[in-house]
């Protein structure tokens, strides 16, 4: 063998070796620099406008102060990117300069402006798929909002709605289902409580609980509202509650939908019996007995129970016929539904 064949020999063996951990190397250099978060390039008048209100803060010029926080304000608003945060940063030295000031109000709808600065970031977040992060900012957002002097209540369920959200999607059921409890227990029932103010928000949990795919929490929603609804009708007389029977319909049509998509079709039978008979007794609604009737047939269908499918079949037939089986503008005897999607089935058992 001569002496060229063989330093060809090593030369392939040495790009064998070190081709590929070179290769290795480069594609996991630009791996690193592409997850090193990016400085967020900052408007300079911003930044100007924001140290000049600090410095006049620390003057104790407040009035200067909160002209120049309210310039940073504007300029942060053309911010491309950190838009949410450079906001973040100027309210909560309006909080600061207000509190100092002796201006509790301002100070109090500043501490809100914040908790809505966190929701929206937060929704960017949780849209992105970075539900951890996301989940933080709900919290710290519902943290921020009930320990206000006067708790906003409509700003405290911004917040925790996605807050559920998020943690479901994290798959932290039971932080979820705390949510929801917190929802429940702030509920202040008035007085005179014919319109059963505990069972309306149970229904509100229920639904915000079927968008996300907690059907089993639906379910106990479902059946919560129910109950209020009940108690609330045998402590009033039947005309201060007559609107609870369409309520009452609806919850119970409610709880067959849950029992369906977890997949019981035994108990979805067994409440749609419960809900086309009672809706029925009240004179209720003829869409709402159809939709239960619709759906009591499908389970039936699903779960091969042919006499049940029969019943259902008979009861459905009964009924008048469907004024707008396709939904349309220009039928006036139609409802054009909202647009929008099934919500997303759970494998939670």
């Amino acid at each position: 063998m001569t002496r060229k064949r063989i330093l060809e020999i090593i030369l392939a063996v040495l790009c064998i070796v070190f081709i590929p951990l070179a290769l290795l190397n480069y594609a996991r250099g630009k791996l690193e620099v592409a997850n090193v978060p990016r400085r967020v390039e900052r408007d300079p008048r911003f930044v100007a406008a924001l140290q000049a209100g600090i410095a006049l803060e620390q003057q104790q010029q407040y009035d200067a102060a909160f002209n120049k926080y309210m310039e940073a304000e504007f300029f942060a608003s053309k911010m491309a990117q950190g838009k949410n945060d450079a906001f973040k940063e100027v309210v909560e030295h309006i909080v600061t300069c207000a509190s100092a000031s002796g201006d509790s109000e301002r100070a109090n709808n500043a501490r809100k402006q914040i908790v809505r600065l966190m929701i929206s970031s937060g929704i960017e977040d949780r849209d992105a798929g970075h539900f951890e992060e996301a989940a933080a900012k709900f919290q710290d957002a519902e943290q921020r909002v009930v320990s206000l002097d006067s708790p906003d209540a409509a700003l405290v369920q911004d917040a925790r709605v996605p807050l559920a959200d998020a943690l479901w999607k994290l798959g932290r059921f039971s932080d979820a289902e705390a949510v929801f409890a917190r929802m429940a227990s702030d509920v202040s029932q008035p007085m005179n409580d014919s319109r059963s103010v505990l069972g309306q928000k149970y229904m509100e949990i229920a639904r915000i609980q079927s968008e996300i795919g907690d059907w089993a929490g639906a379910q106990a929603s479902c059946q919560r509202a129910i109950q209020e609804f009940e108690r609330t009708m045998s402590s009033y007389g039947q005309q201060e509650t007559a609107s609870l029977t369409f309520e009452k319909s609806l919850a119970m049509n409610w709880l067959e939908v849950a029992y369906a998509r977890q997949k019981k079709y035994d108990l979805a039978l067994s409440a749609a019996d419960q809900a086309y008979d009672y809706t029925t007794q009240v004179n209720g609604p003829t869409e709402i007995k159809r939709q239960i009737a619709e759906l009591a047939l499908s389970a039936a269908q699903t779960s091969q129970q042919a006499a049940v499918q029969g019943r259902w079949q008979e009861r459905l037939n009964a009924l008048p016929a469907n004024p707008c089986p396709a939904p349309s503008i220009n039928n006036p005897n139609c409802v054009t539904p909202a647009v929008g999607s099934n919500p997303p089935t759970s494998n939670r058992q």
